[in-house]
């Protein structure tokens, strides 16, 4: 009887140690994701101030002219 009961406990400690590992993974995956798309955000932001940069530069020579 003390032999299941110890075989129960190990195995239920190899799951939580499993479960762990698993939802850390999935943490840094979601961490990860999060980087990758405020990198993107910035990136298109940056392109689109230039771009309004530009047209308003453009803009304001047709006016001088």
């Amino acid at each position: 009887m003390n032999e299941k009961i110890i075989m129960i406990i190990v195995c239920v400690v190899f799951a939580l140690i499993i479960s762990c590992k698993n939802y850390a993974s999935g943490e840094d995956l979601k961490q990860n994701v999060k980087e990758q798309v405020k990198g993107f955000l910035d990136t298109k932001k940056e392109e689109l101030t230039e771009g309004l940069k530009t047209s308003d530069q453009k803009f304001l020579q047709n006016l001088k002219n």
